[in-house]
């Protein structure tokens, strides 16, 4: 058996309608291409040019979730613009933006000598409706400074925070003499917090060791053991990514951890 096709005749407004038993229109199929299905909470009609390319799609989403969601969830899917903070700054609120996603990192830690690393810092991410809201402080953290073995903790990381929405803590310095890495960092305030990854603890073999991993990314490159050049990468890597270790030696420092940072996505 093939295809049964229902063509309405063009012009005139001419359309086809498919009733139910009770008499009422169950769903309209206009010379247009406009399809209506009965209930405000299945009207095909009401998808925005532009929104969504599949109304079938839109049709499958408006029905499991019901007329007072459907429109949200269609702008939501049109990402309009997106801010990134390396430095602290003024979040301004475009014109027509509803709500935002916010992702931010906390600073790494910086490392020390003997292969310990520096903690990255913590992550968290956060939807916010800003319909009320023009403007927020995104305040960046700085990375923590490294140091060589024998003169005591690296710097630590300090926090990255979007107003008082979110933030995340920055991750530990390589503790010297306690001769491990800095651990990471922690999220708070989120839909969704993580701990920045730990760095490398002190090894008998001297070897440069890499920073903790952020979020974003690991951290700076590891150096051979005999000629560390670890601090020549100082802030690299991820954002919010520690530090990597140097060596043993006196002149053979640490680097220091990567900045915080935050990118913000903004939706109509």
């Amino acid at each position: 058996m093939g295809n049964l096709v229902f063509k309405p005749a063009t012009g005139g407004g001419n359309k086809v309608v498919f009733q139910n038993q009770g008499g009422s229109d169950a769903l309209t199929v206009e010379d247009s291409g406009n399809i209506t299905l009965a209930g405000t909470a299945n009207n095909l009609g009401t998808v925005t040019a532009g929104t969504l390319d599949d109304a079938v799609t839109y049709r499958n989403i408006n029905q499991d979730l019901g007329s007072a969601d459907t429109a949200y969830f269609a702008n939501l899917v049109a990402h309009e613009s997106t801010q990134v903070f390396t430095a602290t700054g003024t979040w301004t609120k475009p014109t027509g933006i509803k709500k935002i996603f916010v992702e931010l990192v906390g600073s790494g830690g910086g490392g020390s000598g003997y292969g310990e690393a520096g903690g990255a810092g913590g992550y968290s991410a956060k939807w916010i409706n800003v319909t009320a809201i023009a403007s927020e402080t995104a305040t960046i953290g700085s990375g923590g400074s490294g140091n060589t073995y024998g003169s005591g903790a690296a710097g630590s990381g300090t926090a990255t925070s979007f107003g008082s929405h979110l933030s995340a803590t920055g991750g530990e310095g390589a503790y010297n003499p306690g001769h491990r890495g800095g651990s990471g960092g922690i999220g708070s305030g989120g839909n969704i917090n993580f701990q920045g990854g730990g760095g490398s603890g002190h090894n008998d073999s001297n070897n440069g060791h890499i920073g903790g991993s952020s979020y974003f990314g690991n951290g700076g490159p590891g150096c051979h053991s005999t000629s560390s050049h670890s601090h020549t990468y100082d802030r690299q890597g991820g954002p919010g990514s520690g530090g990597a270790a140097g060596n043993s030696g006196a002149t053979y420092r640490g680097a220091h951890g990567a900045n915080g940072y935050i990118v913000v996505w903004e939706y109509k």
